[in-house]
């Protein structure tokens, strides 16, 4: 499932950006890092992102925050690689534009 806004995509970039040896941020440093200043909303927009099983976490457990899918990271892909996934999808569009 992909995120519904913005925020939810930035905040998805900022789990894997703070993730270290597979250790996720605190809520508090993953806010921070995200710019929020209002520590109610926060919650609530992470609580929406669990529901549309973008992340999980165990319930009063410090850094068990985890994205879902965890597909590929375009962020942080070399460009290289990424040049090559883009000319794979445009011949598997051309393909079926062609059918």
């Amino acid at each position: 499932m992909t995120p519904s806004t913005p925020q939810m995509a930035e905040t998805l970039a900022a789990i894997r950006r703070l993730t270290v040896n597979g250790v996720p941020p605190s809520i508090q440093t993953l806010a921070d890092a995200c710019g929020i200043r209002s520590r109610g909303s926060f919650p609530q927009m992470l609580e929406r992102m669990r529901d549309r099983a973008l992340i999980i976490w165990e319930p009063n457990k410090a850094h068990t925050l985890r994205i879902v899918d965890q597909g590929p990271d375009y962020e942080t892909m070399p460009t290289a690689q990424l040049m090559r996934l883009n000319r794979r999808i445009e011949a598997v569009l051309a393909d079926r534009c062609a059918a």
